[in-house]
């Protein structure tokens, strides 16, 4: 059965879509374009690699049970409440809004793409830059591709 615009399997996600799409933030680390598609990316690859999409650290843990993985579970909630969060946002329909957890953003003008880490000023332990975040999901993504976990989509 051919799926959505030739993507079968994870890793056709990973190689077609992610990857490019990264490889546009990094060009352009300021696109909300790039950010938001990256993130929308990486957060519902959890989906097609696991038969299942990531709700909590027990649906994560049940897939990536090493101990080497277990950082990514905050990566992940910051990208399920990004990607949530978006999906609902000021919807039209009457009782269709977002009750999750909120993910605030800002932007940051002034400096370049090689300053974007250093010069992040996080206001409480939960800030993080979107470089720093897409940079873990995809390191996430390139390590299970690399070890064959992203398998052919059900």
């Amino acid at each position: 059965m051919k799926m959505t615009f030739d993507i079968e399997s994870a890793a056709d996600l990973f190689e077609r879509v992610l990857l490019p799409t990264y490889q546009d933030f990094l060009s352009n680390n300021a696109s909300t374009c790039y950010a938001l598609q990256a993130t929308l990316v990486a957060y519902h690859l959890f989906d097609w690699a696991n038969n299942e999409g990531f709700t909590d650290e027990a649906s994560f843990i049940r897939h990536h049970p090493e101990p080497e993985y277990r950082e990514m579970v905050k990566y992940f909630e910051i990208a399920r409440g990004l990607a949530n969060g978006f999906k609902h946002f000021g919807s039209p329909l009457p009782g269709k809004q977002h009750t999750g957890a909120r993910v605030v953003t800002s932007t940051q003008v002034g400096f370049g793409s090689p300053f974007s880490d250093e010069f992040c000023r996080p206001l409480n332990a939960e800030d993080i830059s979107i470089d720093i975040l897409l940079r873990k999901l995809v390191t996430f993504w390139t390590a299970q591709h690399r070890k064959g976990a992203l398998r052919q989509y059900p």
